[in-house]
């Protein structure tokens, strides 16, 4: 079995000779993925975000600063410079889901295309051996978003997702994605990789009941 890291791999973790597939012509992909961005007293790091349906937008925990006035960056539709909107808040008002590698600035996007959440239960659950999409600004072509076709290896008792491809960089926050009918459907959230796997935390609409407006 992989040893998992705990270093972070959206600004640490060595990449792997994993090669991109091509990018998926899917105007979604596109559309509800960005670049994460902050830049620190003494470091500058970027990780992946998405934008889920409620205009919540969602990455790695491990993504967000230390302190809580720095201002993070999502540059949702990000290509090579371009961006199709740039959403900015200090790190003090980003919600961390307990007990996941996951951060969530809500209602900050409401009318952007978005990818759908699962509800928890079990129809349409992922097996091993379920075919995922997991999109990211991986470097070194940092600037392009990149899809990675991997399956999933071994689902976690504590909502850990294994998948049996690693990732590179600036993957962190991606979302995972499984195929359905009408689209894509988010079931977690990129956190950390080896070079033979890579780990994601399991997300659901249940998950994001803080964000929901009084």
């Amino acid at each position: 079995m992989p040893r998992f890291s705990l270093l972070l791999l959206g600004l640490l973790v060595l990449g792997s000779g994993l090669a991109p597939t091509a990018m998926a012509d899917d105007a979604l992909l596109a559309s509800a993925s960005g670049r994460i961005n902050h830049a620190g007293f003494r470091n500058r790091s970027h990780c992946t975000g998405f934008v889920v349906e409620g205009g919540h937008v969602v990455t790695a925990a491990h993504c967000m600063p230390g302190w809580d006035g720095e201002q993070v960056h999502f540059l949702r539709g990000y290509d090579r410079g371009d961006l199709v909107q740039h959403i900015a808040a200090p790190r003090a008002a980003w919600h961390t889901i307990r007990g996941r590698d996951i951060a969530v600035l809500c209602n900050a996007a409401p009318d952007a295309p978005a990818f759908v959440l699962g509800d928890g239960g079990e129809d349409r659950r992922i097996a091993p051996g379920d075919d995922l999409l997991i999109p990211g600004y991986a470097i070194p072509r940092a600037h392009m978003l990149q899809p990675h076709h991997c399956q999933v290896w071994k689902l976690e008792d504590g909502g850990g997702i294994r998948v049996a491809c690693p990732v590179r960089p600036g993957t962190s926050g991606a979302p995972v994605l499984q195929a359905v009918a009408d689209g894509y459907r988010v079931v977690g959230v990129m956190s950390a990789s080896s070079r033979t796997a890579a780990r994601a935390d399991a997300l659901n609409a249940d998950m994001l009941a803080p964000c929901a407006v009084p």
